[in-house]
């Protein structure tokens, strides 16, 4: 977390709306577009919609009769138990390193008086400047201690129970990928209009959304996520105001 005062621009926090204009490169006429950030009924619809495609999609990978379970679950015996560790360990990286912004904490340096020594202001400012450095260092030892206890605690199991344990982070991997791209294309439904009211819909459906070339998709959600109030832009305020 950055804490350098001048480094917090406010007006990000203040953006909620956008204009772009829409087209493939080669088509000669261009949709304009307009954007906002929805509202809290809208971003409970677009989470709710995230989850039950998220639900769906699990319950089709642990199905193995689908098409999703053969094409995307290995079968057990298919990799070694090392490799199975290894892959654990990945799936796990994200809950870890949100453990560790959440439990590792660096005390942030007191800001000294405005008529203290030079020495004294100095110090502080290298403290300031070390701050970063010294937070992502301790939050990366925490990784690494967990990552180990994981692979320690599975080496003591029986070999089904590994497969087993990787089964369920794969498929949690893929439901994961699923509901933030599901909540992305709802977002983008939700909050894309025709005019600069923000009364006339742009997509029929967010189905319109998801069916839409991969190339014309991220065009949208781009568009979005460029309006959308950033968590590291709340936290520097947050640090600067303190």
């Amino acid at each position: 977390m950055n804490v350098e005062k001048n480094d917090v621009d406010i007006s990000k926090l203040f953006n909620w709306g956008t204009v772009f204009e829409y087209g493939l490169p080669d088509a000669e006429i261009k949709d304009l577009i307009y954007m906002r950030l929805v509202g809290d009924e809208d971003m409970n619809r677009a989470r709710v919609y995230a989850l039950r495609n998220s639900r769906l999609k699990r319950r089709t990978l642990l199905d193995d009769s689908t098409d999703d379970n053969i094409a995307l679950i290995p079968e057990s015996g298919e990799y070694t138990v090392e490799q199975l560790l290894n892959m654990i360990a990945m799936f796990s990286m994200r809950d870890i390193t949100r453990d560790a912004v959440r439990q590792v904490k660096v005390k942030i340096p007191k800001s000294p008086s405005e008529d203290a020594p030079l020495e004294e202001q100095e110090e502080y400012q290298y403290r300031l400047d070390s701050y970063n450095t010294k937070l992502e260092s301790k939050r990366l030892k925490f990784v690494n201690k967990k990552i180990s206890e994981i692979k320690d605690r599975l080496k003591s199991i029986p070999e089904d129970e590994i497969y087993t344990t990787y089964r369920k982070k794969l498929v949690d991997e893929f439901c994961e990928v699923e509901s933030l791209n599901s909540l992305k294309e709802a977002l983008v439904y939700f909050g894309t209009f025709r005019n600069s009211d923000y009364t006339d819909k742009y997509f029929d459906s967010i189905e319109q959304i998801r069916n839409l070339p991969s190339k014309v998709k991220i065009q949208f959600i781009t568009a979005y996520q460029s309006i959308e109030i950033g968590g590291e832009e709340l936290k520097k305020l947050r640090g600067a105001t303190q």
